[in-house]
């Protein structure tokens, strides 16, 4: 008895099966200016690696850190976060990077605060 093996689709001997394709990693997005459409302001968007530079270097560059929030000391590197004053806005449409749009607060305080202007 022989069985039929024309209704299946083998590959050829030799050949590699084909692979799926895989989806290139999404690039990080620089440090850039971006100039505003309404106001013609130029503002300052960070990367993700600028951020931690900029939080490493206000930790290393202070002796003492102060809330804005609560108005106490921040002595844990992990609990230390900067605020917008003026808030990032829906999708970051006014976000500004730029130190004389941040200030230093406890991670607890921000969440709290969450987009509210104090």
């Amino acid at each position: 008895m022989a069985i039929d093996y024309s209704g299946f689709a083998f590959p050829k001997p030799g050949s590699k099966p084909a692979e799926p394709k895989k989806r290139a990693a999404k690039k990080p997005k620089p440090t850039r200016e971006v100039r505003d459409k309404r106001t013609g302001e130029t503002r300052l968007v960070l990367s993700a690696a600028d951020w931690a530079d900029l939080r490493r270097k206000y930790w290393r560059d202070h002796q003492k850190i102060f809330c804005v929030g609560c108005g106490k000391e921040i002595k844990d590197w992990n609990d230390f976060t900067f605020d917008h004053k003026e808030p990032r806005g829906m999708g970051a449409a006014r976000r500004d990077d730029s130190m004389k749009n941040l200030r230093p607060m406890h991670s607890k305080c921000n969440t709290e605060k969450g987009s509210k202007r104090i």
